[in-house]
């Protein structure tokens, strides 16, 4: 007995054991569909994320490669490695990128018959088929191999992939997130930012498209790799390592030892924080005593609190190099504390990102920021500039060492000061970014400081430039509390110009705190905005050319923030004037004078007509009356077609919507409406009937049952309606369920719903209820869609079945069982007693 009761108490706990199992799945929310509703705090959310991407980074991640036609190496990042030289053979540049799926996490497949080499990066594999160029393809099949975009400059390569992390920085305009398109993972933050990760970079990059067409998404966007800009070269008679600060000519060139002196004397001891983001720092450096604030200190790239600085490669101790500026041209109550977001070299955009708004979290007044996001507008990095300036804290950012415009780039943020360098003779350096975004210059060439513990060496870049006016930054906090933008009003007025109030090169001028009135410093008076200069993209009905970032009144209304250089027209607007204001601070901006602009009204719905269609041999209509200039969709339908001929014809029955196409100075036309009625046939009493569908391939046995009074049965048996099988002349109702997408007409749930066959009403409800029928089965097999990438604009995926519900049903089944065993052994026991 006790064996027996053992045995089946055993088979119990397996039976549980399946289906617990077996309902499992169903307490998980499908990672393709829909992220759960809580969120946490944005604190809470940087925790998560980074873990997230620690999971998944790779050393192997790279921000940028370069490499010369010719040359036998190639810089990742600034660090050289050797390479086998790109060539041009027959007017094609082929470009070694067997060597370069190496160093960026690739393996390279060759086969020992035929030599023929493949690249396997990213889990797919691409053949070069080139075994006589030893691993080189030309570019656009390289680009494909390396999933990267390739740039060719003259004779300069430059590579970069920003899909490498495959994830994607995800902001709503505050509402769930309904569809991840794929997302294997993700951490759901507050104010709609997400953190999706997924399985690979391709599909990240789907995604992304997907993501970015929804209307609830304010922007989709990779979580790129970024490392600190490549410094240039030193040269040979000054490269070395020093023992002592021996050259001070960028301190000394801005003024910075007068400023000290002035706040000295005036008693300005108050302390300022200001926040190094960077590679970390050397913290035991002497030249640091007494002035680090290391309990602030923070790692963002893992998470911890070791924030010692990297010491190998292109971004060796450039973190450390940059505070060594700062307290050299700051006086002692001027305290730094280190954020390190790069890992051995390179670190990514949302790592920065919590960075920058946690250095303002922490009481940072001033922020360096000496790295970025070459030749894009990056949303994230802007949102954290944002953020920061309304904590108070003022963001330096350095140009760039590219030589190039830097109006797209990260420092075309209209609160953040964007420095450029300068050399000795306060000329642009030649390796210094330039452009409208360029606020201000300051020394960035051959610049010495701080790198190994105890030393002290020289580098030059922006990255050395922005340092000297995060220092001046600090110090007119100190002499006197100053908004971001008076602090940045203040270092445009305390510059030397060379002859021009300003220009693309060096901005205001080159920094000089002598310059300012030290003696009654002031905060510079506000100045107007300049007239807004929008205008109007018919085909997208958007006001276009607005400054990104800034804020707007339209006909004297409630300021409105401008996104990525664009506002939606309003309805209202349209066949009116509007006025645009862009909006000054307060402070130190007013409010622009208006721009008058006309908006033309939607050009009047299109006259039209329909030709129905006219015999059941030849089903179709037409619609009278358009152009070329036209477009039109079936109703159902979302996308709208051109009319290319001027001609609309073999249209099936339906409603149609005709309208004028968008032009460059035209909005698209009102919409018209037209019906496509089908063909019907008539009886001699003047009745609709439906043509029977069969007889028309051939026309010629029609003629004979005309005299036989026998359509009318015909169109009584529909399918849908109950008749007697001994009364029914025509076996076809009895195949039509077989090719029927809608088994439901078969079905008598409830007889008073039969059409009455003498009524005349049997045909059109049977027609509206195949109809409704149909868009039953389409809508059914639009929610059942478990992956929505088909179509981005799909409402919310159709929820899964309750985990609460099928537990409680498993655990019934379960509690049912031991209940029958029991009460059959209890049973069996009694019978044997017995």
């Amino acid at each position: 007995m006790k064996v027996r009761h053992k045995k089946i108490t055993y088979a119990l706990f397996a039976l549980a054991s399946v289906i617990i199992l077996l309902c499992k799945p169903l307490f998980l929310t499908p990672i393709y569909g829909a992220p759960p509703a809580q969120t946490v705090s944005f604190s809470v959310f940087a925790i998560d994320a980074t873990q997230l991407i620690q999971q998944h980074w790779q050393d192997s991640f790279y921000a940028k490669i370069t490499l010369t036609v010719g040359e036998d190496t190639m810089r990742i990042d600034g660090s050289e490695v050797a390479v086998q030289p790109a060539v041009v053979k027959s007017g094609e540049l082929l470009l070694p990128v067997a060597d370069i799926a190496v160093h960026i996490g690739g393996e390279v497949l060759i086969c020992a018959e035929t030599e023929e080499v493949s690249i396997i990066y990213d889990g797919i594999e691409t053949a070069l088929n080139a075994p006589a160029q030893f691993g080189r393809a030309p570019r656009l099949l390289a680009a494909d191999a390396l999933n990267a975009e390739i740039e060719i400059r003259q004779n300069t390569v430059t590579i970069t992939n920003p899909y490498q992390t495959a994830q994607l920085i995800v902001r709503t305009d505050g509402s769930a997130l309904n569809n991840t398109f794929g997302a294997a993972e993700y951490v759901r933050g507050e104010n709609g930012l997400y953190l999706l990760q997924y399985a690979s970079q391709r599909s990240a990059k789907a995604a992304e498209q997907l993501l970015s067409a929804l209307t609830s998404v304010e922007y989709a966007v990779p979580n790129v790799v970024i490392a600190p800009p490549e410094q240039a070269l030193n040269s040979t008679d000054e490269n070395g390592t020093f023992f002592s600060l021996t050259d001070r000519w960028g301190s000394v060139r801005i003024g910075a030892d007068e400023y000290k002196d002035f706040l000295r004397q005036n008693e300005k001891t108050d302390e300022i924080l200001v926040a190094v983001v960077d590679t970390g720092i050397i913290e035991n450096h002497p030249f640091f005593a007494d002035r680090l604030r290391m309990d602030l200190a923070y790692n963002h790239f893992n998470g911890s609190t070791d924030v010692h600085d990297v010491t190998t490669g292109n971004a060796a101790f450039h973190g450390t190099h940059i505070t060594g500026t700062i307290v050299d041209c700051t006086p002692d109550n001027v305290k730094i504390f280190p954020l390190k977001i790069f890992g051995s070299g390179t670190g990514t955009g949302l790592g920065a990102n919590f960075a920058v708004r946690d250095a303002a979290d922490r009481g940072a007044a001033a922020i360096n920021i000496s790295w970025g996001y070459p030749g894009v507008y990056y949303p994230p990095f802007h949102e954290a500039i944002n953020y920061a300036t309304a904590q108070g804290a003022v963001c330096i950012v350095a140009a760039g060492n590219e030589n190039e415009d830097t109006q797209t780039e990260f420092g075309n943020a209209s609160n953040a000061v964007v420095v450029a360098a300068s050399d000795k003779q306060d000329n642009r350096a030649s390796f210094s970014n330039f452009g409208n975004a360029v606020d201000i210059a300051a020394p960035g060439v051959l610049i010495q400081s701080t790198t190994s513990s105890g030393n002290f060496a020289y580098m030059s870049g922006t990255s050395m430039a922005a340092p000297h006016v995060t220092a001046a930054a600090a110090m007119l906090q100190v002499n006197q509390p100053l908004t971001p933008q008076e602090v940045k009003q203040t270092l445009k007025s305390a510059t030397e110009g060379l002859g021009e109030t300003w220009n693309k090169y060096t901005g205001a001028g080159v920094l000089d705190l002598r310059q300012l009135p030290l003696e009654d410093l002031e905060p510079p008076q506000p100045v107007k905005e300049e007239i807004p200069t929008a205008a109007i993209s018919f085909t997208a009905e958007l006001l276009t050319g607005l400054i990104v970032g800034g804020v707007y009144s339209f006909n004297n209304g409630a300021p409105v923030q401008a996104f990525n250089t664009a506002h939606p027209l309003s309805a209202e607007w349209f066949g009116t004037e509007i006025s645009i204001v862009k909006l000054g601070n307060g402070d130190t901006t007013l409010d622009s004078d208006a721009q008058i602009l006309d908006v033309p009204a939607r050009p009047l719905a299109p006259q039209l007509s329909a030709l129905h269609c006219t015999t059941p041999q030849n089903n179709n209509g037409a619609i009278l009356g358009v152009t070329a200039a036209m477009e039109y969709r079936k109703s159902g339908e979302a996308r709208w077609t051109q009319i290319r001929t001027g001609t609309l014809t073999e249209l099936s029955d339906g409603t149609y919507y005709v309208r004028l196409s968008a032009t460059p100075v035209s909005f698209t036309g009102e919409t018209a409406e037209v019906i496509i009625e089908e063909f019907v046939h008539t009886d001699e009493n003047g009745g609709e009937e439906d043509p029977d569908p069969e007889p028309d391939p051939d026309p010629e046995p029609e003629p004979e049952p005309v005299p036989e009074p026998e359509p009318e049965p015909e169109e009584e048996p529909d399918p849908e309606v109950d008749m007697p099988e001994n009364n029914d002349p025509d076996p076809e109702p009895e195949e039509e369920p077989e090719n029927d997408p809608d088994p439901e007409p078969e079905e008598e749930i409830n007889p008073e719903e039969k059409p009455d066959p003498e009524s005349g009403e049997g045909t059109d409800n049977n027609e509206s209820n195949e109809s409704n029928s149909e868009n039953s089965n389409e809508n059914s097999s639009a929610d059942n869609n478990q992956n929505d990438s088909s179509n981005p604009n799909n409402g919310t995926p159709k929820p899964p079945p309750s985990p609460f519900l099928i537990a409680a049903i498993a655990a019934a089944v379960l509690a049912a069982i031991i209940f029958i065993t029991l009460i059959i052994n209890k049973k069996k026991r009694t019978s044997r007693k017995r």
